[in-house]
């Protein structure tokens, strides 16, 4: 009978202490890892090209273009800090003269603000230019390089440039912008 009622016991012993830490048991908050924030739509890797063209009165269009690659941050202050290299062929500026155009390579710092789908922006870089005395040649890409640093031609000429812009996000993968630098180096016009 005494081990009856000690088994009796420990079961209501523990039929009761299974209870208690049932009550006692608090529902601990949840620990969630802290959610990203949605990543800035002009934060990341980008490369594109471009086609411009070069015309003045008395002189037939010229037609030029380049490709590009960055990169672009934007901090928690909206501020946009990027850099950009690209390489292509830009016209003359000149009608008349052996100089058909550059073959040019560039890098640029950008320096930007988030204002939604809008961001204006600074760039300052450097550039260095060879020029063209090939008619109608235009180069881009692999071409603009090789023939940059080629030893046919011109002399290879660098120049600081600076300039302004504004980029719009049509979507948040497909950006338009309009831009204009302005370079000058010794002896030539940069693109």
């Amino acid at each position: 009978m005494v081990s009856m009622k000690a088994g009796l016991a420990l079961v209501s012993m523990v039929v009761i202490s299974t209870a208690w830490a049932q009550d006692a048991r608090v529902a601990l908050p949840t620990l969630a890892l802290d959610p990203a924030s949605p990543q800035s739509i002009w934060t990341g890797l980008y490369a594109g090209s471009q086609v411009f063209v070069l015309s003045r009165k008395g002189q037939h269009a010229g037609v030029g273009g380049e490709v590009y690659a960055g990169y672009d941050r934007e901090f928690a202050n909206n501020v946009v800090l990027g850099v950009q290299a690209s390489t292509g062929y830009s016209p003359a500026f000149f009608a008349h003269g052996p100089v058909k155009g550059f073959n040019y390579a560039a890098t640029d710092v950008k320096v930007g603000y988030d204002m939604g789908r809008w961001e204006p922006y600074l760039t300052t870089g450097v550039v260095l230019a060879k020029p063209n005395f090939r008619p109608g040649g235009i180069d881009l890409g692999p071409e603009a390089v090789n023939h940059l640093f080629d030893n046919v031609g011109g002399s290879l000429e660098a120049a600081g440039r600076v300039g302004v812009g504004v980029n719009y996000a049509v979507t948040n993968n497909l950006h338009v912008g309009l831009s204009v630098s302005v370079s000058k180096g010794d002896g030539f016009i940069a693109p």
